[in-house]
Formats: structure tokens, C-alpha cells, sequence
């Protein structure tokens, strides 16, 4: 996982990808989907944020393993701080990489942080 983010950020560029460069790229109809506007990638349905959105999956993924790791080693208050900075990393990454998040849950976090939780992030379903 930490090998293929370097290789993904040095195909992809940071500015968003158009439909026309997409449709020329890949091998799949996105038209239809664009034209819907049920696209995941971007923030309309002519912007596709490939790089941030590989950069979200490539370290959300890392995250998920170290989180993995961390849980089957001694528990401690350092375990516990070290979970909590994943997820804030987490969320982090939803919000700035993959734009899952929205100003109300950002704040529910904060809210929980100033409580004093260790750690903070969105979920669902």
C-alpha cells in the first residue's frame, strides 16, 4: 500500500479530470453516469478528482492495517492515543481527499474532541 500511492501521484494529476479526458483514458461509459449525476469522484458531474480520491483509498487502507496492528500489540494509554490519531486521520482524508464530509459532522467531531475523546470521525452506511 505505501509503495502504490508515490506511482499513483506520479500518473495522476491534481486537477480534476473531465469527462472528455476520462472518456479518452478509459474503456467505460461515464456519459451516462455524468449526465446523471450519480458520479462518486468529483464535485459535479464534469469534475472527477482521481488523484485525491486514490489518496484517500491508498491511506484509509494503510490506516485500517496499522489500526490492525496497534490493536493486537499491549494495550495502553499510548494504544489509545495512537488509535485516536487514526482516526482523526481518517476523517481528515474524508473531508480534504475523498469530500465525504460536511461542515455539521466536522463539527459533531470537534465537539466530541473538546469533550475530551481521543479520537474522531465520520461513519455510516
Amino acid at each position: 500500500l505505501k509503495e502504490m500511492l508515490p506511482l499513483v501521484e506520479g500518473v495522476l494529476h491534481v486537477a480534476p479530470y473531465s469527462l472528455t479526458e476520462l472518456q479518452r483514458e478509459l474503456t467505460v461509459n461515464l456519459l451516462q453516469a455524468a449526465n446523471e449525476g450519480t458520479n462518486s469522484l468529483g464535485a459535479g458531474p464534469d469534475e472527477f478528482y482521481l488523484l485525491q480520491r486514490t489518496r484517500h483509498v491508498y491511506s484509509e487502507a494503510s490506516r485500517v492495517e496499522e489500526f490492525v496492528r496497534i490493536c493486537g500489540a499491549d494495550s495502553n494509554a499510548a494504544t489509545i492515543a495512537q488509535l485516536g490519531s487514526l482516526m482523526l486521520a481518517s476523517g481528515e482524508s474524508c473531508r480534504t481527499q475523498y469530500d465525504c464530509s460536511c461542515a455539521e459532522l466536522d463539527r459533531l467531531c470537534e465537539i466530541c474532541l473538546s469533550a475530551g475523546a481521543v479520537g474522531a470521525r465520520l461513519t455510516g452506511a
